[in-house]
């Protein structure tokens, strides 16, 4: 973001003649404000209008906080797998670019929208709309360079920013660097699952899925010695290899023999394995979603046995598609990125040229405080890497079709998420800029977020643990998130000690009367008729009510009044009184002689109302 003059209404400079009204005093220091410089022109045009004097109420019957979705089938990692994004539900736990799992928060429809596959580098993709958010950056973000003592120019990466789907879709290719995709994204950490315990050790588990069969008596084949004594000393007791005539095939027996009594072979039937052929492996599920030491053991027995190093990366090979999937995902799961590419071989027989199998390779690149090998001479071969860390880069956006769709707002900070393949993908919220121009501006004293604290306001408060902060703390999140956006940590801090920033329930507004502030009701497709008039009829003397919402997203069973109040209120006469309708931003608001023609107009015009108050 690069800084701009502060947007002030147009009778900025103009002197307050207003009547003296009761109000608490401004906030009393000074602050800058971080203003975008990615603004659409419909922005700007909201902003001027919010800004205005004359600007009683703005109802947004746009989505709110631009809509970020994902199809229904999108898939989501969770603690307990991938699940589709139509099953995730508010309380619904899912994995963040820290590797870490977070609550979502909440869960918003977006109806059937146009849907557009974004492909990376590596061969992965994922589904999204166009307004979707990323956190990417740019050919000029990761080259960036900072002259010290003019002379000596350093290079400094910049982190990157939020861009749309569309806005990548733009520039997606380089300008500097015509043949260069433009965007990457970050990279997880390490995913952080639950550890399990197991008959067959990780480690023996990848050797074995490597160079083992599992046919009459499980075996393993084998002439590394480092590979075999890690083997032998990970085998539970009374088990041990057995070699004869000095094979290089190993057994896998028992020291008594008896039918049903090898815990490898018992082991390998329950997880479906046994009398599979190479080409027909694949890595049970709870070895993959195990803690990251276990996987690290068992990619390190995948590849001591079937994988080599080169200075670039580690690279598998296998006969079974199966199989090349799974190591990619556990690749991707330690933070890492993998490449599959395939061969099929030729050979003759009686005279006759045949095909092999396809041999499948997975080039892997894995951060450098990951190994794929523990086997000391493959360790060797692999190069520390400055360059070619794990990267994805965006390749092709192209679209799909219309599909059902949904977004979801989640606890970390971050707002990011982990869709599938380990994509890194984005959600975040409306801009408060308009609020804190007016606290800047000592045009309002503090701002007030409004919105229900539960997914119905008809329940009750009392359902929610804790006390009234505790309550409503999680649903100030969304606000919180974008005031790091345009403030600094120490403004931030002093607006919320000094309470110029705070939250009321919907449920808790009867009897107030707010002058000099600014009023931001959030997912007022929550709210009903009833709500939605008391909340207007609160308005006070100079101050501004944003009604923020999207009616594709009711969360309360048809019973929503924000289409049929808005709808009342799209009229020149309302205009006149300064409340106006605006089609994808957010709404403000005042009372005194408004709030009669609020009531009157209310009276006058029950019929629009689909629930009666």
């Amino acid at each position: 973001m690069t800084k701009k003059k502060s947007l002030k209404g147009h009778d900025a400079g103009k002197k307050d003649s207003s009547p003296f009204v009761p109000q608490r005093e401004k906030f009393g220091h000074d602050f800058k404000i971080r203003q975008r410089d990615d603004l659409t022109e419909r922005q700007k045009e909201f902003l001027k209008l919010a800004l205005d004097k004359d600007t009683k109420v703005i109802f947004l019957t746009g989505p709110a906080g631009t809509s970020k979705a994902q199809p229904l089938d999108s898939l989501i990692l969770t603690p307990d797998g991938w699940r589709k994004m139509g099953d995730i539900l508010p309380g619904s736990m899912v994995y963040s670019n820290d590797g870490i799992p977070t609550k979502v928060l909440s869960v918003h429809p977006q109806g059937v929208k146009d849907v557009y596959t974004v492909e990376f580098s590596d061969g992965t993709n994922t589904e999204c709309t166009l307004d979707h958010l990323w956190h990417t950056q740019t050919y000029n973000d990761r080259t960036h360079k900072l002259s010290r003592n003019h002379k000596v120019r350093t290079k400094m990466p910049k982190d990157g920013s939020v861009k749309t789907t569309q806005e990548i879709l733009d520039t997606l290719i380089s300008a500097e660097k015509k043949s260069s995709p433009n965007h990457s994204i970050p990279i997880t950490a390490p995913v952080i699952f639950s550890e399990k315990s197991h008959i067959i050790d990780s480690y023996n588990m990848g050797a074995l899925l490597g160079d083992g069969c599992f046919k009459v008596t499980p075996s393993f084949t084998n002439i590394d010695t480092y590979i075999l004594e890690r083997f032998k000393s990970m085998l539970p007791k009374g088990l041990y290899l057995s070699n004869s005539n000095d094979s290089i095939d190993y057994r896998i027996v028992t020291e008594t023999a008896g039918v049903g009594c090898n815990p490898y072979k018992n082991e390998l039937k329950r997880m479906e394995l046994w009398g599979r052929y190479s080409y027909e492996k694949f890595i049970p599920h709870e070895y993959l979603f195990d803690s990251v030491e276990h996987r690290i053991a068992l990619l390190q027995g995948l590849l001591d046995t079937d994988g080599h190093a080169s200075s670039n990366c580690a690279i598998f090979s296998s006969t079974s598609i199966c199989l090349i999937n799974d190591v990619r995902f556990l690749v991707e799961s330690l933070g890492g990125i993998g490449f599959i590419s395939q061969t099929i071989g030729k050979y003759k027989q009686n005279g006759i040229i045949k095909e092999t199998r396809i041999s499948y390779r997975l080039s892997i690149r894995l951060p450098n405080n990951i190994c794929p090998f523990s086997l000391p001479r493959k360790i060797e071969k692999l190069s520390q890497r400055t360059k070619y860390l794990p990267i994805r880069y965006i390749k092709n956006i192209s679209f799909v079709g219309r599909k059902e769709c949904q977004c979801i707002l989640i606890e970390n900070d971050s707002h990011l998420y982990l869709t599938n393949n380990f994509i890194v993908t984005h959600n975040t919220f409306l801009s408060v800029l308009v609020g804190l121009e007016l606290i800047q501006s000592h045009r309002i004293s503090d701002m007030i977020y409004v919105r229900s604290v539960v997914e119905s306001s008809d329940q009750k408060m009392g359902f929610l643990p804790g006390d009234m902060n505790e309550k409503v703390a999680p649903y100030m999140t969304p606000l919180l998130d974008k005031l790091d956006e345009f403030l600094d940590k120490g403004t931030i801090d002093k607006l919320l000690k000094e309470e110029r920033i705070t939250s009321k329930p919907i449920g808790f507004l009867r009897g107030l009367n707010w002058n000099a502030r600014f009023i931001i009701a959030d997912e007022a497709q929550n709210l009903t008729s009833k709500e939605l008039i008391t909340l207007m009829t609160r308005i006070g003397e100079f101050s501004k009510l944003f009604i923020c919402g999207d009616s594709m997203q009711s969360d309360i069973n048809g019973k929503s009044g924000f289409v049929d109040i808005t709808k009342m209120f799209d009229s020149a006469a309302a205009r006149e009184q300064g409340i106006h309708v605006f089609e994808f931003t957010e709404v403000d608001i005042v009372r005194s002689a408004l709030v009669r023609f609020i009531v009157k107009t209310v009276n006058e015009n029950s019929r629009y109302l689909t629930h009666k108050i």
